[in-house]
């Protein structure tokens, strides 16, 4: 209809819908603060080319408990993928019964897939957890190995960077662990060996990193609350001297 002066203006009063309340259905699950994931892994040799077995992975809160472990197996090596010989006689022949463990649990999968499983496992941490920390007792080795396998198969930046290439926190509790005297540290290994052995189990050998990292920071927090003077004043006066000599 035309609309004319005599014609009246029609008002039509829009009224705010509320939002319909998240159920437990549709509700985002709250993430958690942090994680430590500890990393190990069981290889063929020191060199890249060499064969990758095994990644093993422990999650804790880095106060006690333990979270959940993994072990990603592969039996399925690349064609010109050999063993290096001295990896071989020192260390998978000693070890044969971990070595048919691997071979057995890996048996149908490849590198390629045992590599997409663990990006997947890193990915899904990122949907759990607000702040992810990693944990290598050998970083430059072990993460090294992994990430190059990472971009290799699955296009993907390295285990420390998140999906939107966060960079992450690296710890090695071995090096933490060196600031102990080496009668206790002994003993504390003893003692953390006794809860899981390092017995070249990927998971089982990252649990025991794991547990290095809370051992360490229960004695860097013991040493917080008992803090000597002497001990300061003597680490202090080493720069004195070392100014006369720079």
């Amino acid at each position: 209809t035309k609309m004319t002066e005599e014609t009246p203006n029609v008002v039509v009063e829009v009224v705010p819908q509320p939002e319909p309340e998240k159920t437990s259905e549709n509700k985002e699950p709250e993430l958690k603060e942090v994680v430590f994931v500890s990393i190990d892994i069981e290889n063929g040799g020191s060199e890249f080319s060499r064969p990758l077995n095994a990644i093993g992975v422990c999650l804790g809160d880095g106060i006690s408990s333990t979270v959940e472990k993994h072990t990603f197996c592969s039996a399925i090596k690349p064609t010109t993928c050999e063993y290096e010989q001295r990896c071989w006689e020192e260390f998978w022949a000693k070890n044969k019964d971990m070595y048919d463990r691997i071979m057995k649990e890996g048996k149908a999968i490849t590198t390629r897939e045992m590599i997409q499983k663990y990006s997947d496992f890193l990915d899904a941490l990122e949907t759990k957890y607000k702040k992810i920390v990693f944990l290598s007792d050998n970083p430059s080795f072990d993460l090294a190995h992994v990430d190059v396998r990472l971009d290799k198969y699955c296009d993907r930046r390295p285990t420390r960077y998140s999906t939107s290439g966060k960079y992450r926190c690296v710890i090695d509790p071995s090096e933490r662990m060196a600031m102990v005297p080496a009668k206790e540290r002994a003993e504390i290994q003893k003692a953390i060996n006794q809860v899981v052995p390092h017995d070249h189990w990927a998971e089982n050998d990252a649990h025991n990193i794991y547990l290095q990292y809370l051992a360490s920071e229960q004695y860097r927090k013991v040493l917080e609350q008992h803090s000597s003077q002497s001990i300061l004043d003597s680490v202090l006066s080493l720069f004195p001297t070392l100014l006369t000599i720079f």
